[in-house]
């Protein structure tokens, strides 16, 4: 999982969710300090959405965006 890197940023966030037939539920949170993480996902075959948020100057931005991928 990967997104751009963000000026100033010391810590992202994570958030994966995991479903299908359109629904997802909470599975697992990663907060690091690159803009990237590397993800094995167990569950499969599933339907996974992620999605990201900076830490800059203490405060945590906005989440990004939902991006979709799915493991067969």
């Amino acid at each position: 999982l990967a997104c751009a890197p963000v000026p100033s940023a010391t810590q992202y966030e994570f958030a994966i969710e995991t479903g299908s037939g359109g629904a997802f539920s909470p599975y697992v949170t990663y907060t690091t300090s690159a803009p990237s993480r590397v993800f094995y996902p167990t569950l499969r075959p599933k339907d996974h959405r992620f999605r990201v948020r900076a830490k800059v100057g203490g405060a945590w931005g906005p989440w990004s965006v939902y991006a979709t991928f799915a493991t067969r």
